[in-house]
C-alpha cells in the first residue's frame, strides 16, 4: 500500500516537472533564436565611433582595477561564476554559489569603452570550453589543495564520506577577446587613476545596465559561431521541448485524474 502511494506520488511529481522542463526548454531556445536575430542585425561597431543606445562592440579585455581571481582554478578574471553542489545518500544541495565581477574596458584598434559592473549582473554569459571548468570530487576522495583552501576560505560543511562534490566554473580573464551586446551610454562618471575627470571625458562611453536598457549578452566566441550555435539551437529546443512535455502532460493529466473527469462528463 506505501510502495503503492509512493509510486503514484512519484509519477505524478515527475510528469508535473517533465511538463515545467519542456516549456522552460523551448522558452530558452526561443531567447537564444532572438540573440542570433540582434547579433544578426547589430553588425559590431567600432569603439570610437560607437553611437549611443542599444549596439554591439568587441574588443579586447582590460582590467579598470585591480582583477578578481578564480576560485580553485586561481587566475586573475574581471568575472566568475562558480557552484558547488553535492550529491549523494539519495539527497542533494547547494552549498555555495558566487557570481562576481568588476567593472573592465575593452580596447579595440581605435578606442576603449567601459563596461560596468552593473551590466556584467545582467549579462547572459556563453564562453568557450577553455573558460569553463567542472571538477568532481567523490566522497571517498581528499581534495586536491586548491579546492581544500576554497572549502576553508567558504566553511563548506564536510563530505563526510557521504556526497560526491561537484564544482562548476567559468570566467573571464584579461586579454579575452570579447563580443557584447547592450546598452552604450556617455560615461560622465570616468575618472582617472588619480581620480580626476579626464579632458576628455565627453567621448568616453560605457556599457551599462538600466530599466530601459536591452539584456546584455556576452561572450568570447566569434559572431558566425554565435549565430549559428543559436539557429541550430532553436530546433533542437523545440523538438526535445516538445516531445518532452507532450509525454509528460497526458501521463500528469490521467494520474492526476483531471482527465478522466473531463472523459466522464
Amino acid at each position: 500500500m506505501i510502495l503503492g502511494i509512493f509510486v503514484y506520488v512519484a509519477i505524478l511529481v515527475f510528469s508535473f516537472l517533465g511538463i515545467f522542463y519542456g516549456i522552460v526548454v523551448v522558452l530558452n531556445g526561443f531567447k537564444r533564436y532572438r540573440q542570433a536575430v540582434l547579433i544578426a542585425d547589430t553588425p559590431a561597431s567600432k569603439l570610437d565611433s560607437v553611437a549611443t543606445g542599444p549596439a554591439a562592440v568587441s574588443g579586447t579585455v582590460e582590467p579598470t582595477s585591480r582583477p578578481l581571481v578564480v576560485p580553485i582554478v586561481e587566475r586573475p578574471c574581471v568575472a566568475y561564476e562558480l557552484t558547488v553542489s553535492d550529491a549523494g545518500a539519495g539527497s542533494t544541495r547547494t552549498p555555495c554559489e558566487e557570481r562576481r565581477h568588476v567593472s573592465f574596458a575593452l580596447r579595440d584598434e581605435s578606442d576603449t569603452v567601459r563596461v560596468t559592473a552593473d551590466a556584467m549582473v545582467e549579462a547572459d554569459v556563453d564562453l568557450t570550453v577553455d573558460r569553463q571548468r567542472d571538477l568532481e570530487v567523490k566522497s571517498f576522495e581528499e581534495s586536491p589543495a586548491p579546492v581544500a583552501r576554497f572549502e576553508r576560505d567558504r566553511n563548506l560543511p564536510s563530505r563526510g564520506m557521504t556526497f560526491d562534490r561537484t564544482y562548476e566554473l567559468s570566467w573571464i580573464e584579461p586579454g579575452d577577446e570579447i563580443y557584447l551586446y547592450g546598452r552604450v551610454e556617455p560615461d560622465t562618471t570616468a575618472a582617472t587613476p588619480e581620480g580626476n575627470r579626464p579632458t576628455d571625458y565627453h567621448a568616453r562611453k560605457r556599457v551599462a545596465a538600466g530599466a530601459d536598457a536591452p539584456e546584455p549578452f556576452l561572450s568570447n566566441k566569434v559572431p558566425e559561431t554565435i549565430l549559428a550555435e543559436r539557429k541550430h539551437g532553436l530546433v533542437k529546443a523545440l523538438a526535445k521541448g516538445i516531445v518532452v512535455a507532450a509525454v509528460s502532460l497526458p501521463v500528469f493529466l490521467f494520474v492526476s485524474g483531471i482527465a478522466p473527469i473531463f472523459l466522464a462528463g
